[in-house]
């Protein structure tokens, strides 16, 4: 379900910055991966041309936005299983149990984290444009763990800035099949897998 919310239209007054990341810096209350939503289904325009979320600005266009509330505040409530360690005015600290799907997908419509999130707290369903209501990381369908979960706008944009700043210190713990024989430590950098999109590989 989309509705229609209003037309934003913005003027970039410089170049080389990427579309997405200008209209990110200006419609606070979204999230990125939403305005690339947006962008992929045809609610950008750039001086009335329709643009990839990397198009690299030249200065002074016109960049207009069909905002849409965002599909996922009208997520189905569900009992969704997860145990609730910490409970604020502005934030919970859950544990997501393995075997549960952080948020809806494209192959995944009930049963997700979200949903139990929204059922147990449904002020989360009614807000708009904010990507993912409450979310602000996620944990792999067979991965248990400790989450961070916004109550409310203000605390969703605050916490995934510190995300994104890296300031949150995660550390996870691995099962191993089989006889480790010696120690180590692994570094690099990882990206996803240009065959197998849901995997990430050294990069």
């Amino acid at each position: 379900m989309q509705l229609q919310v209003e037309k934003k239209v913005f003027i970039n007054p410089r170049r080389g910055m990427r579309l997405d990341n200008f209209l990110n810096s200006k419609i606070k209350e979204t999230s990125r991966s939403f305005i690339q939503y947006l962008i992929k289904i045809g609610n950008v325009k750039v001086n009335g041309k329709l643009s990839k979320k990397n198009y690299i600005l030249k200065g002074n266009e016109e960049v207009t936005v069909n905002l849409i509330a965002d599909p996922l505040n009208f997520v189905k409530p569900d009992d969704v299983p997860f145990k609730i360690l910490h409970n604020e005015n502005s934030f919970l600290i859950i544990e997501k149990p393995s075997g549960v799907i952080t948020h809806p997908s494209a192959r995944y419509h009930t049963g997700t984290l979200l949903q139990g999130l929204v059922k147990k707290f449904p002020e989360l369903k009614h807000w708009r444009g904010l990507g993912k209501p409450g979310l602000v990381h996620r944990l792999d369908k067979e991965t248990s763990g400790i989450m961070i979960v916004a109550k409310n706008a203000s605390a969703q944009r605050k916490i995934m800035k510190q995300f994104e700043k890296r300031k949150v210190f995660k550390t996870y713990l691995a099962i191993v099949d089989g006889i480790v024989k010696v120690g180590g430590v692994m570094e690099g950098p990882i990206k996803r897998n240009h065959l197998h999109r849901t995997i990430f590989s050294a990069a």
